[in-house]
């Protein structure tokens, strides 16, 4: 699940605020050992910063295994003795009970960085996007065949997948430590590791410019998931707002969201980070009950984006009219909220 947060100014110190909701996909609490790494957006603006709770070393050949088998007592014993024999580390794991109690479903980050096979290769042959376990996938089915649960097709509900995100983290220290010019060190620095202190996280010392957090218009929007955290630097100034866009349309008809993509484009808003949901997702007092109504496939578009028009007050009322009619027109869109969470600085001189 992606969790949105308003800005956070970070203190003098330095230090950042992580609060409980953000906190809680990564397990992080007070004491716990991050690693951050420093992701510039382009020379106009400040960097990103994204946290992660593994070790640098795993970030080579981490994946996440799903698995739903019988609630019978031993079987995660008998899971986690079978990944052991194959040299495979479990770095976090989370279950629950389904099915009226029937079911368990584990969730599993691994590292097989030693994991080696004569159908899975070694970490070195699996570095590329295109390497897989199937091997490691198909030991594990065949240990719990009788045991795992099925779904309505008659497929075991297991599934093993790569955690792309550390992969590409790993990709791009790799290529920082072989090349030595100033463009590799740009693209992306070494780790650096810390420790969450009182929930707060000392932020200076990845950042590109220090300064930065001198200024009274820097502030940070906050995503995560079970995988990483990502800080996005927002800058407050006197011609660009940050705002929070909730969005549903009705993605039975072809080419919508590239329509509506394109209509925000146009208007100079630059996306900045952005969740697609199948349904209608979250708690907002604005769905229309016309459009869920006559909606045949409704999605949610959830969107941070940067505004680049000061001459316009943009609110809903703007987006319903100059950007959207059409679609508003046909119920084939409804704005659900638009929030500014970074306003523009007002100078003395406006």
């Amino acid at each position: 699940m992606l969790i949105h947060t308003l800005p956070e100014k970070p203190s003098v110190s330095g230090k950042l605020y992580i609060r409980r909701q953000l906190r809680a996909p990564l397990g992080l609490a007070s004491g716990s050992t991050i690693w951050m790494v420093h992701h510039p957006r382009g020379p106009k603006h400040y960097s990103d910063l994204l946290i992660s709770p593994f070790a640098p070393e795993s970030w080579a050949d981490m994946w996440r295994l799903e698995i739903q088998f019988s609630d019978k007592i031993g079987q995660m014993a008998r899971l986690i003795d079978l990944l052991d024999s194959r040299n495979v580390f479990v770095l976090h794991e989370t279950s629950r009970q389904a099915l009226r109690h029937e079911y368990h479903v584990k969730y599993l980050m691994l590292d097989c960085t030693r994991y080696v096979s004569d159908i899975d290769g070694s970490t070195e042959e699996r570095r590329n996007e295109s390497g897989s376990l199937k091997g490691l996938e198909t030991e594990i089915l065949i240990n719990f065949l009788d045991l795992v649960r099925l779904t309505a097709e008659g497929n075991p509900r297991l599934r093993l997948e790569r955690n792309y995100v550390h992969l590409n983290l790993h990709q791009g220290v790799t290529r920082t430590r072989t090349n030595n010019n100033a463009s590799a060190w740009r693209d992306f620095w070494d780790p650096v590791r810390t420790t969450v202190d009182n929930k707060q996280i000392d932020i200076r010392p990845a950042l590109v410019d220090p300064t930065i957090l001198d200024k009274k218009e820097t502030y940070f929007i906050c995503t995560c998931n079970a995988k990483a955290m990502m800080l996005y630097c927002a800058i407050a100034n006197s011609e660009v707002t940050t705002a929070h866009l909730v969005i549903h349309f009705d993605a039975s008809k072809q080419g919508l969201l590239a329509t509506v993509l394109h209509s925000l484009s146009d208007q100079d808003f630059n996306i900045v980070r952005s969740q697609l949901r199948e349904g209608i997702v979250g708690r907002y007092s604005g769905t229309s009950e016309k459009f869920i109504k006559v909606a045949q496939r409704p999605f949610t578009l959830n969107l941070f984006v940067e505004i680049h028009t000061p001459q316009a007050h943009v609110d809903i009322n703007y987006l319903n009219s100059f950007v959207f009619p059409e679609f508003i027109e046909n119920n084939l869109l409804h704005i659900v909220q638009y929030k500014p969470v970074v306003p523009p600085l007002i100078t003395a001189d406006r």
